[in-house]
């Protein structure tokens, strides 16, 4: 029985087959993330991916020549599907950005209800961002749309556990929010709660400061008198919300 392919890309890219890593150059790392993020493309779409600035035949010549490359390496059997209406991962591989999309929908349907299902969750949502380092322009849309998936859910998940009473785990989610967006308020604002609700004032105040000197910094703002409102009673000041 042949070891199953394990494809990472949260936090950086990885591949395994069973527990042994399996080094790739850049071409193939592309077309293996390309396939993993869009299904089955067509030959020419992903021609015209990979090699944006070459004509439609030369890009197809390349991805001709780079599969044949990968065929060559007999280790890579199994990773890639070779269809008549175009490419895709074999199904039996196991991708991290699969198993965070479909927890993730489960989440928002309300399915997701054990401690270790959630814990699971969570630890997806931790892994990171999309294929860090990597600017391709489909990179970047794809890594965009996943992170408003893990800014949502995370803030979903966040909520749940507060409102079951489990502090502790609420302020894990809330803070993986604010290391997936540092500059999201509403996640802020979710630490900051956490903290005052459990009578710790002083990290309170500490995480409501840090994100006050990044907004200063980054983009010249205060926080919002949402934001402001949960700590004035202990900054000394007055609330600053109308009456």
């Amino acid at each position: 029985m042949r070891d199953q392919w394990n494809l990472r890309l949260l936090g950086g890219w990885r591949l395994y087959r069973g527990s042994t890593p399996v080094e790739l150059t850049p071409s193939p790392q592309r077309l293996v993330a390309l396939l993993a993020l869009t299904g089955r493309p067509s030959r020419g779409y992903i021609a015209g991916i990979l090699w944006p600035d070459e004509p439609e035949s030369h890009g197809l010549n390349n991805l001709r020549a780079l599969l044949s490359r990968l065929r060559q390496r007999r280790m890579l059997d199994g990773l890639i599907y070779h269809g008549d209406s175009g490419l895709a991962l074999d199904d039996g591989v196991v991708v991290d950005v699969d198993d965070l999309r479909r927890h993730a929908a489960a989440m928002h349907r309300g399915e997701i209800t054990s401690a270790a299902d959630r814990a699971e969750l969570l630890g997806l949502l931790s892994a990171g961002e999309l294929l860090p380092g990597w600017y391709d322009d489909w990179v970047l849309g794809e890594r965009e749309r996943l992170r408003q998936t893990q800014l949502h859910t995370v803030e979903l998940l966040c909520d749940l556990w507060s409102s079951e009473g489990d502090q502790a785990a609420a302020l894990d989610a809330a803070l993986v929010a604010v290391r997936l967006d540092p500059l999201r308020e509403s996640a802020h604002r979710r630490a900051v709660g956490i903290h005052l609700e459990e009578g710790n004032v002083v990290e309170a105040l500490r995480q409501f400061h840090r994100y006050e000197r990044l907004l200063a910094d980054e983009l010249h703002i205060p926080p919002t008198e949402q934001l402001r409102d949960l700590v004035a009673p202990f900054l000394g000041v007055p609330s600053v919300m109308p009456a």
